[in-house]
């Protein structure tokens, strides 16, 4: 998919990144509850509660984007925020993010039912809420400078759901925009799996009668 490197490709630039853009001098990196080790590449994924199987093709191909979008953003320059947002439509010859995008949004339209469900899914991988003319999004930050703002319309007997995607309008200071696409796929596919583990919790605790003491 997209011509994805493995650790080794990438692990020289993604240990660049220690103490810049916004990680940490550490050895370890987080993003979308997903923990990097600088020290072997591995990735351990707080959700599924074990580290990521890189010879699984789904597994693989996670950790295949994390490590691409991390070394991409290790080429960033620190620009202030704009604070206007911006779909992928207003990037200039964005039409590779603009299909991606894309995907996530239809992702994330066929994954949720209303917002209270994306609220619910985007607070296991860090979420903060705001408004938009009047309406609640969410604002998660997959990358320590990089934000991505989602409005989520739930659907009704006439119309489906629907998610649109906004960015800062520095995001090109950071990411190319073929990088910028995965990481917006990256933050979906979290999204639909945070999803996944509550609904997994759901079912056990309806199954026990709820005693289960559930923190999701």
């Amino acid at each position: 998919m997209y011509g994805l490197g493995g650790w080794e490709e990438h692990r020289d630039s993604i240990r660049g990144l220690k103490g810049r853009l916004g990680f940490p001098e550490e050895e370890e990196f987080q993003l979308l509850s997903l923990k990097l080790s600088l020290i072997d590449g591995s990735i351990y994924d707080t959700l599924r509660g074990r580290r990521l199987n890189p010879r699984s093709p789904e597994e693989g191909e996670l950790m295949g984007i994390v490590y691409q979008v991390l070394s991409a953003y290790s080429r960033g320059v620190e620009t202030p925020p704009t604070g206007r947002l911006i779909t992928s439509r207003q990037l200039t010859g964005g039409q590779i993010c603009h299909v991606m995008v894309g995907r996530a949004r239809r992702l994330i339209a066929e994954t949720f039912r209303d917002e209270t469900e994306l609220q619910r899914a985007a607070r296991l991988i860090g979420r903060e809420t705001i408004e938009i003319g009047g309406e609640k999004a969410i604002r998660i930050r997959p990358l320590p400078r990089i934000p991505i703002t989602i409005l989520f319309r739930a659907g009704d007997e006439e119309l489906p759901p629907e998610a649109s995607i906004f960015y800062d309008g520095n995001v090109e200071s950071y990411l190319d925009l073929e990088n910028l696409g995965l990481l917006t796929l990256l933050t979906a596919m979290r999204l639909r799996e945070a999803y996944r583990r509550i609904r997994e919790r759901d079912l056990l605790e309806l199954l026990l009668g709820g005693r289960l003491n559930s923190p999701l």
